[in-house]
């Protein structure tokens, strides 16, 4: 079975990267994560941008409230190095 997402918890920011085999794509994800200063309204687009200065395709996107059952839950990013969670080739 194929991995689609990995994922990485940092002090209550989830962000799941894909392809979930690109080991150094969820590196530095949870790098550039580690390194923001909190969680705000700004944290998607400063990611998408930091992410893109090494990948240009990469795209970032916050899980929906409607996803979320409970309050808790850790606030989710999702990480996609080619813009979009389906390999080139099924786009």
């Amino acid at each position: 079975m194929d991995r689609i997402g990995e994922a990485v918890e940092i002090a209550r920011v989830q962000v799941n990267t894909f392809p979930s085999e690109d080991d150094e794509f969820a590196r530095f994800a949870a790098e550039l994560v580690a390194a923001a200063s909190g969680i705000s309204d700004g944290l998607v687009g400063w990611l998408e941008s930091a992410l893109r200065e090494r990948y240009p395709q990469a795209s970032v996107a916050q899980r929906s409230e409607l996803a979320d059952m409970f309050p808790i839950e850790p606030y989710t990013l999702y990480a996609y190095r080619d813009g979009s969670p389906l390999p080139p080739a099924r786009v």
